[in-house]
Order: C-alpha cells, then sequence, then structure tokens
C-alpha cells in the first residue's frame, strides 16, 4: 500500500471533510476519495461512515488510526534521517522561499552565505508559503522563508506547527494607483475605498492574495479581481495601461517607487493596515545538518 495513504487517511479522519483534508494535503477531492477507497478495498473494511454531511471513522477506522498516526511517524523520521544524510554527504541545504526572492534581498543573501560558506550549496525551491510550509512540515526541505500575517498589534497567530522562527523583514500593503486615478489625490485609502476599483491582487491563493480578499469581503464587497500573478512588473503594467488599482507590500514596490521619477504612480497606505512578517523557519524538534545550522546561524548574525 502506499504509505502517503495513511496521512490522507488521518488528515481526513482529523478534519471529517473532504473538502478541508484535500486543501491541507494539495490534492483534489476526487483523488482523495479514490485513494480512501484504494485502502479500504486492500484492507477489506470501511473506514469511514459517509452517511452524514461529515464523514465520520467507524469502528475499523477508529482502530486503524493510531497506527496510521505511527506510520507516519515513522516514515516522517526516516525520510528526515535519508534527508540530512544525503544533505551531509552533497553539503546541500535544501530551503523553501517565499517568491519572488530578489525583491526580500534573499538573493543576495544566499549569495553571502556561498561566499562564507563554500563546503555548503543551497538547494532553494521558490513558492508562496502555505506550500513551503507543508513542504518544511513534510521533510521535503530543511529550512523555509515563511510569509505570515501579523495581528493588529504586530503579533504573529498562534503556532499550531510547533516552528522555530527568526524574524527576517516586515512588509506592509499598499495600494498603487495611476496618478491620474482620483485615489491618487488621498493620503490614505480604506478598503471601502476600493469598491468600484479594478482590482490587481498578488498571486491567486497567496497568502497576500487571502487577506487582500478577505479584507474587502469584511469591508462589505466583493472586489473586482481583474489581474492576479507572481510577476510584479506585470501587475505594474495593468495599473499603468488598463486602470487597475494594485494592492502590493512595501518591498514589492520599493525599487518602483524609489525610481518613479515621472510621477507615474502613487503608492498610498491602507487603513486598516495588513502587515505580514517574512521569518526563517524549521522544526523545534529538527536536527539540522551542519550547512542548515551554520545557514542559521548567518541569518541570526545579519539580523543582529
Amino acid at each position: 500500500m502506499n504509505l502517503n495513504y495513511f496521512k490522507e487517511f488521518v488528515i481526513l479522519a482529523e478534519t471529517r471533510n473532504y473538502w478541508e483534508a484535500s486543501e491541507r494535503l494539495f490534492i483534489n477531492q476526487s483523488t482523495l476519495s479514490k485513494h480512501i477507497k484504494a485502502m479500504e478495498a486492500e484492507l477489506g473494511v470501511p473506514l469511514f461512515d459517509r452517511t452524514t454531511r461529515k464523514v465520520t471513522l467507524t469502528e475499523f477506522g477508529q482502530t486503524l488510526l493510531p497506527y496510521a498516526r505511527s506510520i507516519n511517524s515513522i516514515q516522517a523520521d526516516y525520510t528526515t534521517a535519508l534527508l540530512q544524510q544525503q544533505n551531509h554527504n552533497l553539503g546541500l541545504v535544501t530551503l523553501g522561499s517565499v517568491s519572488p526572492m530578489k525583491l526580500y534581498g534573499i538573493t543576495d543573501l544566499i549569495t553571502d552565505y556561498q561566499a562564507a560558506f563554500s563546503e555548503y550549496n543551497i538547494h532553494v525551491r521558490e513558492n508562496d508559503s502555505q506550500y513551503s510550509r507543508q513542504m518544511l512540515l513534510s521533510q521535503k526541505c530543511e529550512l523555509a522563508f515563511l510569509r505570515e500575517p501579523l495581528d493588529a498589534s504586530g503579533k504573529l497567530p498562534p503556532d499550531k506547527d510547533s516552528l522555530v522562527r527568526i524574524p527576517f523583514l516586515t512588509d506592509h500593503m499598499l495600494a498603487v494607483v495611476e496618478h491620474s486615478n482620483p485615489l491618487a489625490l488621498h493620503e490614505t485609502v480604506t478598503f471601502a475605498d476600493l469598491v468600484s476599483e479594478k482590482l490587481c491582487f498578488f498571486k491567486k491563493n497567496s497568502i497576500l492574495f487571502n487577506l487582500c480578499y478577505s479584507a474587502c469581503q469584511n469591508a462589505g464587497f466583493i472586489p473586482n479581481v481583474v489581474y492576479d500573478s507572481h510577476y510584479v512588473g506585470s501587475i505594474f503594467d495593468m495599473v499603468l495601461k488598463n486602470g487597475c488599482t494594485a494592492l502590493l507590500t512595501d518591498r514589492q514596490v520599493a525599487h518602483r517607487r524609489t525610481h518613479n521619477t515621472d510621477d507615474a504612480l502613487a503608492f498610498l497606505p491602507i487603513e486598516p493596515g495588513i502587515s505580514t512578517q517574512i521569518s526563517l523557519c524549521y522544526p523545534e524538534n529538527a536536527q539540522l545538518s551542519e550547512g542548515a545550522a551554520a545557514f542559521v546561524e548567518f541569518i541570526k548574525k545579519r539580523q543582529r
């Protein structure tokens, strides 16, 4: 039996909902359903009762659950051990990162680290933080730069994943408009001011996209998102050529803002503000490879 099915079984048992489980597993619901049915067919017993809106464990599922958790734990342990040995042999550090790295100085950081520690090599996987978090928790990378939202008091949400966090930087959301847009005359804008705007958000399903979308909903409207992309330059083009309003972080617009000599764009703080923190993260119980441990210390010294 595919050992990954046991992980899917445990997540479904915990959530009791195919949609929520599939979201956490980054697979579609039909695939998850097929895998669970394959488990049941191979084991010869029903694991879930599907007669209600929420699935519940049968007596067979309840019997299997502690063993499935043990299998997942053992799989995680040997996967980590093999990855660490491989990384040790190759001097390889696997790193997940927010995208795009250049805008946050992470590319330069990696270059400086490689110059200081030439005996190690970094393999970077650049993606949204939700995906990088899953990679980190499933031992597919040792370290990851993760973006997380800050609350109104500037604090991170409760940590459910037991991660060590080394704060790297904080950024804040801005509205970007073309100079002829009436909003450009404002000192600040509220989300309610955006109700009639054609909006551009950063990459769909990213943390930034979801934060902006939710803020608009909280202001009482469904945002008219006409474009989303992880290419910030393309978002600027939509603002300049199509009269859109973009929501981007101050780090994402820093270069354009500094060199905006023709006053083509206005960069406006949003109220209430949206702030996020990017941190270098790893699991509390992780035994980091020598290269990864050196990278952690390198970051700590740079942050002092």
